[in-house]
């Protein structure tokens, strides 16, 4: 006979003392208000997920069960994971650790997680709590990557100080910023006051590099730096990159996701184009569009600073070289050929050599001025400037003394024989006529030669003995030279 089987009473939801009923419904109402995810992992793999788990991740419960829990997460962090959830599991008092989870849609998302070990259906599991913290984990990054950032700045303005060439600073800087942000490139094309090409400096080579500059050389500009370098807006910003057609090469470097391209300027004046790629969109919000501008403002400051000190040396250098040349010839003047011919005596004095001055004078100059006006004279003085400086040697000083005079310096002579070889070399070069605006004019000139020791140890006594011997080679009857060899009246001319 068979016995019938007496129902069981249900069994009413428990107490916990404090009023509150446990029952399945509450507890999953208290889980999802506290935004966990939770999961079951036995061997490994899914064997359980709530529905908060699903909703973060974009994964149905069906997709995950059997899956291997480290599949989804991020490849660089699963050596990190495991290790701290078998710490977790062995300790019995789970440590809560962060971690990058791959999503359905192939975003990463940071995870807040704990695991502790239970039985479930007779085996041993682990239980994690899942909690998103993504927003958290942005908002420390923007801040450590501002920090980076602004400290590349202050190294930025360190390396003015210490380096003023343009084109080594903004390669330097390029760098710096790479290495500081999240940057996938940093490129600078720096332009000259009519916004020609005058170089190129970035971080990241570009596919196409030296089609890309001739283009630029020619005024052709890519299309990203044409928009800012000749239109109204002073940067653009690039949201997304693969929305783009691919026709901004500077823009589509590996990795880059986001772009930003600015004017580099200062008070109106243009200095160039910066670019900066970003290798992670979801870097790019508001406070980065601001902190790259910041940037900007920071290197058209930077190379406002470097021209404004190249301008003060180079009106510096212009003043020095204006103090010591000739206005007319750009020969060195009366106050460089002294300095210069001190330097050589002191050291024809230590080294017990000779050194060799001539001074020429133009044969009938005034003539020329007279017949056919101070305009061609002047332009004859540099043709005899430029043949004078032709014929000698890169070691000789030719310089204008005033009106049709020149000095010739050779600071290391061997003998008096090369210096008259030297004069008569001079002499031959007056042979071919000087050809001025049209006119062939036929020209000599009257050598003087004064050499040291002889004529005397000092820069004085050798000029006044050059410009003795000088006028000897005019009373000689002009187109000749003539060495002074002693106060006795000795002279060794030659024509």
């Amino acid at each position: 006979m068979m016995t019938k089987r007496t129902d069981r009473p249900k069994r009413p939801h428990s107490n916990n003392g404090n009023g509150l009923v446990e029952s399945p419904e509450l507890v999953r109402a208290l889980v999802r208000s506290a935004g966990t995810g939770v999961y079951i992992v036995q061997d490994g793999k899914f064997v359980y997920v709530n529905p908060l788990f699903e909703e973060m991740t974009g994964y149905s419960a069906k997709e995950l069960m059997g899956k291997h829990s480290l599949e989804l997460v991020y490849p660089e962090d699963k050596n990190a994971v495991r290790e701290a959830a078998i710490e977790s599991l062995k300790g019995g008092s789970p440590h809560p650790y962060e971690y990058r989870f791959l999503k359905k849609n192939g975003e990463a998302m940071w995870i807040l997680e704990r695991v502790t070990s239970m039985d479930y259906g007779g085996k041993r599991a682990a239980v994690g709590s899942f909690m998103d913290i993504t927003m958290r984990k942005r908002a420390e990054q923007k801040l450590v990557h501002q920090s980076i950032v602004l400290r590349a700045l202050k190294a930025i303005d360190l390396l003015v100080a210490e380096e003023m060439d343009k084109d080594v600073v903004i390669d330097r800087v390029c760098n710096l910023l790479v290495q500081a942000g999240n940057y996938a490139n940093v490129w600078v094309v720096l332009v000259d006051g009519e916004k020609h090409f005058v170089s190129l400096a970035y971080s990241v080579r570009m596919r196409e590099m030296p089609r890309l500059i001739q283009n630029m050389k020619q005024g052709r500009y890519p299309r990203c730096i044409r928009d800012v370098l000749e239109g109204q807006k002073k940067y653009n910003i690039y949201h997304d990159l693969s929305r783009l057609p691919d026709e901004h090469p500077f823009l589509m470097t590996e990795n880059s996701q986001a772009a930003f391209v600015t004017r580099l300027e200062t008070a109106g004046h243009t200095h160039g184009v910066m670019g900066i790629s970003i290798s992670e969109l979801a870097a790019t919000d508001e406070d980065e569009w601001l902190l790259l501008q910041e940037v900007a403002a920071d290197v058209s400051y930077m190379l406002s600073r470097i021209e404004a000190e190249q301008l003060r040396k180079e009106s510096e250098q212009q003043m020095t070289y204006m103090a010591l040349h000739d206005a007319l010839t750009g020969l060195p003047n009366r106050t460089l050929l002294s300095d210069r011919l001190n330097v050589a005596v002191a050291q024809a004095s230590r080294n017990s050599h000779k050194i060799a001055v001539m001074m020429l004078d133009l044969d009938r100059f005034k003539n020329v001025n007279d017949s056919l006006g101070h305009s061609i004279g002047d332009e004859l003085l540099k043709a005899v400037a430029q043949r004078l400086g032709d014929i000698l040697r890169r070691s000789d000083t030719v310089a204008r003394m005033g009106g049709d005079e020149f000095i010739i310096l050779l600071p290391q002579v061997n003998q008096t024989e090369y210096a008259a070889r030297v004069a008569r070399k001079l002499l031959n070069s007056f042979k071919k006529p000087f050809v001025v605006e049209g006119h062939e004019l036929r020209m000599t000139t009257s050598i003087g030669v004064a050499l040291y020791p002889e004529a005397g140890e000092d820069a004085e006594s050798l000029l006044r003995h050059a410009d003795t011997a000088m006028y000897r080679a005019k009373e000689r009857g002009r187109d000749r030279y003539c060495v002074w060899i002693s106060e006795q009246n000795e002279w060794q001319c030659g024509s």
